[in-house]
């Protein structure tokens, strides 16, 4: 599977107003078959990483389930809400978004 693009909003250390949108089909990233996430302590590498997860599997590692809760704790800044997008390609592109509504996680 190949990503094509990732579109994160208001989750952890990527707040930035109007999110972010990683392509991963033009530049440097469009020509690569491997590259690696590197940048200082709180640039939001393991928050990139929990956008993928949670796109992908509805869940990331970093933040678990407290007992008896349905859902997941999302760290969110800002706002009320958090998303991810990301387009994939396996033998036809594929679109996943999820939406996440009031889950903020106090630390």
């Amino acid at each position: 599977m190949k990503f094509l693009q990732l579109e994160i909003l208001n989750l952890a250390s990527l707040d930035k107003q109007g999110g972010e949108v990683i392509n991963f089909e033009e530049g440097a990233l469009g020509e690569s078959t491997i590259f690696s996430i590197i940048g200082p302590t709180g640039s939001g590498k393991s928050t990139l990483l929990d956008a993928i997860c949670l796109a992908l599997y509805n869940r990331a590692p970093r933040y678990p389930r407290k007992k008896g809760d349905k859902n997941q704790s999302i760290e969110i800044f800002g706002a009320a809400d958090a998303s991810e997008s990301i387009l994939s390609r396996v033998y036809t592109r594929i679109y996943v978004r999820r939406q996440y509504k009031g889950y903020i996680l106090k630390s």
